[in-house]
């Protein structure tokens, strides 16, 4: 495993940044048994977030089903590691175990134990029971945590914080299979170590168990806490080597992103870029319902091609007083009466944009659409739905079309929905009005954008680059688009 000084600090070198959905080995993630027991998934992670989750499944038989050991990376003997991982046994079952722990090797091959000072080159920090329980491997997330101390450590106890947490700090440190509950110290020639998750001995095929944000932090000081890990701030939900989004509250440094766009107040961010991943402040996940990933769109970033019934449940909308709101999205395609996205229940909880008379237009509480002032541009075009809040009155709803506003304002009165939205269709007629064409870059705030901002947001995937804005600071944020590199 990677090793990470300085915590948060650098954390960018954490490898699970390398996880793609699929099969087998990944990166220095090597498979532990066959590669079709290595399902990496869309999954929720510990504290509700979208990401890369290692799935687990057995193919039966008594030998290893699933997990993987990490390349060999260079350790100094004279420091403290820390080994962690997060796992989560969603399917009980009757059989498999869980076995975290690493390998030492140099002249002499393994490392020490910690109690009696044995010599042991198939090393583990904790594993779970032969016959699992609830107990021992719960239907939740939880933290395996070990260590590894210097080859002079001289104590005969674990470090303190080793053992098994919940999210809410409780910490486990009774033993589980075969009296594994142990910290370890390096070996005076030992020079590589590396980290091992594995599942084992998983004969009930039905088992599953999912893995995620594994780490190995020196321990100095500047590594997080350990209530620092249980928080969540120090594992990035996704890592994209195209990331579309800097949150106003996080920092994710990549090698090379693009279109950043104003963040601030942004609850929902689907970027759509051949997955649908949350980059907003929320994070649920689209569901797809047919629509199809499609290459090399603009600025070669993927979107996804709606066709016939296409479309796609949006986690937002039921429950929820629409304002103040800014709804943005960038599509292609069709000219005739279909919908791009939104919802339409009866006849006063309308919220919706698409194309009706071979014009752009929406639709909001008691008004439906009616023909707007721009024909759709031939390529992509960019609609931005703005609704302010009415309070105890009226507010204005407004749409703006290629960064241009149309001349319609629809007035409204308070209301609430009562259905989630869709994207490609209505939210509460998914019979009719499909969209036919592309669908990217969803995005939904809880304010109304200034002018300035739908600008840049209508500028992102400009064709002309004379009419692209390369890099805009606004009055509380920098955006940028195209791609730039980190030096380091």
């Amino acid at each position: 495993m990677v090793l990470v000084e300085g915590g948060h600090d650098i954390k960018t070198r954490a490898e699970y940044t390398v996880w793609t959905v699929g099969s087998g080995g990944v990166g220095s993630f090597a498979v532990n048994g066959a590669d079709a027991e290595q399902d990496r998934i869309i999954a929720i992670d510990p504290w509700g977030r979208s990401t890369i989750v290692w799935n687990t499944i057995s193919t039966g038989g008594e030998n290893a089903a699933g997990g993987w050991s990490y390349a060999q990376e260079a350790i100094d003997i004279t420091k403290t590691y820390r080994y962690s991982v997060w796992f989560h046994r969603t399917v009980l079952g009757t059989t498999g175990r869980f076995f975290f722990g690493m390998n030492g090797y140099g002249s002499t091959n393994g490392v020490l134990r910690v109690s009696d000072d044995f010599l042991d080159e198939n090393t583990y920090f904790w594993a779970s029971l032969a016959t699992p329980t609830t107990d021992d491997t719960p239907d939740e997330w939880v933290l395996a945590v070990g260590h590894v101390f210097p080859s002079d450590y001289t104590d005969t106890s674990n470090h303190v914080d080793t053992g098994r947490y919940t999210l809410d700090g409780t910490q486990d440190t009774t033993n589980g299979h075969a009296n594994y509950n142990k910290d370890w110290k390096w070996h005076s020639s030992t020079t590589t170590a590396r980290q091992r998750v594995w599942m084992y001995y998983t004969v009930d095929t039905s088992v599953r168990q999912r893995f995620c944000y594994p780490r190995v932090d020196i321990v100095d000081g500047s590594e997080p806490t350990i209530a620092g890990l249980l928080s969540g701030n120090y594992y990035d939900p996704y890592y994209d080597n195209n990331v579309s989004h800097i949150g106003k509250d996080k920092l994710i440094v990549s090698s090379n992103f693009s279109e950043v766009g104003p963040a601030d107040s942004l609850l929902h961010y689907w970027p759509m870029n051949g997955n649908l991943l949350n980059y907003g402040s929320s994070e649920a996940i689209l569901t797809n319902n047919g629509a199809a990933v499609t290459g090399a769109g603009p600025r070669d970033k993927s979107y996804y091609t709606f066709v016939s019934t296409d479309y796609m449940d949006c986690p937002w909308g039921a429950g929820v007083s629409p304002y103040p709101l800014t709804l943005s999205v960038w599509c292609t395609g069709t000219t005739t009466g279909d919908v791009v996205i939104g919802a339409n229940v009866g006849s006063n909880l309308r919220l919706y944009i698409g194309i009706t008379s071979n014009t752009w237009a929406f639709g909001v509480a008691n008004q439906a659409w009616s023909a707007g002032d721009y024909t759709p541009a031939a390529g992509w075009n960019h609609l931005a739905l703005t609704l302010a809040d009415p309070g105890g009155g009226t507010a204005p709803a407004n749409l703006y079309v290629n960064g241009q506003l149309d001349s319609r304002t629809i007035t409204f009165s308070s209301y609430t929905m009562t259905t989630d939205i869709d994207v490609g269709t209505l939210g509460s007629n998914q019979a009719t009005y499909h969209w036919q064409g592309g669908i990217m870059e969803v995005r939904i705030y809880n304010k109304v954008l200034t002018v300035p901002e739908i600008t840049v947001l209508s500028k992102t995937f400009d064709t002309d680059a004379a009419n692209r804005t390369e890099m805009e600071v606004g009055a509380n944020a920098w955006y940028t688009f195209g791609q730039f590199r980190e030096q380091l």
